[in-house]
């Protein structure tokens, strides 16, 4: 910071050194709240949340009617899995459910359900959640979507040891699947994302909590052991540490000092992290769409990934337009 004063006015400069966090974020500055989206306030998430779900949304029709209307797909069963699937409902809160909506307005519909509502339909859905409450509550939309209860499978169950064995013995050659890995927190190793990979069958929709990530990339120094282990587990690699910090050899009072500098920041998360999903799937979307808090900080990045050889780029060709409208 500079000062400086003249005929008794003190101007100040303020010189910004390090700009490394102030970069433009693609299909975030374009994001707009599709009319399906409601302004009030959700008992957990955010705006954020509604254009998750419109994204989802917009995908799972796209997705199914292709193995209706493509001759070369029709042989395949489809499935549809929701591997932190919640309540299937998100709530308003009281008071702006008062001030803003009517009583239809009571809940939004959550990942669960707009996939019980897509046409044409899944031939199978499954909902994993290891919460009793939340599992009950999904068992409730059996009786809610009676035309399809026997096609609905509610799993009381750790999500990613479930994936690893669904994705085994499930028979690709005659199955393709949707999973929406979308978990509380930090919960999905890499090895889940490996076994998804490996079916050559699924598309992965993946929320990704970059601002939790990005507090672990501590500035002074690299993470303490356990925040380092855990970064290691979900990116599956401990290459993190040299694309994320720099080392420099300054003078020092005594003999050379070496200091640790932070580089990451969001975009370099996100290359990252795409640069891992194409390591292992046929089809990444080129961008995920970025999700921000109240402050416009980004939170979490939807990835797309697509595994099957044959479908992957028109999977992908469908995802990237999705983001690309911010998921609307």
């Amino acid at each position: 910071m500079r000062q400086a004063a003249k005929s008794g006015i003190r101007i100040v400069i303020v010189v910004l050194k390090n700009y490394s966090h102030f970069v433009h974020w693609p299909c975030y500055s374009q994001r707009r709240m599709s009319k399906k989206s409601r302004p009030g306030k959700l008992e957990f998430g955010g705006r954020w949340t509604s254009i998750k779900l419109d994204a989802l949304e917009g995908y799972l029709p796209a997705y199914t009617k292709i193995f209706t209307k493509n001759p070369a797909a029709r042989h395949f069963s489809t499935m549809y899995v929701d591997a932190f699937a919640g309540t299937g409902r998100i709530a308003y809160l009281p008071d702006q459910q008062d001030r803003l909506f009517d009583e239809r307005d009571e809940y939004v519909k959550g990942s669960a359900a707009r996939a019980l509502e897509v046409k044409p339909e899944f031939d199978r859905y499954i909902f994993i959640e290891s919460n009793p409450s939340r599992y009950a509550a999904l068992e409730e939309l059996k009786s809610t979507y009676p035309d399809k209860s026997d096609r609905i499978e509610v799993r009381k169950e750790d999500a990613n040891l479930f994936l690893k064995r669904w994705c085994a013995e499930t028979d690709w050659k005659i199955w393709r699947a949707i999973v929406l890995l979308d978990p509380y927190a930090m919960d999905v190793p890499w090895s889940a994302i490996e076994a998804l990979a490996r079916t050559q069958g699924v598309d992965l929709w993946w929320l990704f909590p970059c601002g939790a990530f990005n507090r672990l990339l501590t500035r002074a120094a690299k993470p303490p052991q356990p925040w380092r282990e855990a970064l290691t587990r979900i990116c599956g690699t401990g290459a993190w540490e040299e694309r994320f910090y720099e080392v420099h050899t300054h003078a020092g009072l005594f003999g050379p000092m070496q200091i640790e500098q932070k580089l990451s920041n969001f975009t370099g998360i996100n290359q990252f992290l795409r640069e891992r999903l194409e390591s292992i799937f046929v089809g990444v979307a080129k961008e995920p769409l970025y999700l921000v808090n109240s402050q416009n900080t980004p939170i979490f990045m939807l990835f797309f990934a697509a595994s099957n050889p044959k479908g992957a780029a028109t999977a992908t060709r469908i995802a990237n337009w999705i983001i690309a409208h911010g998921g609307n």
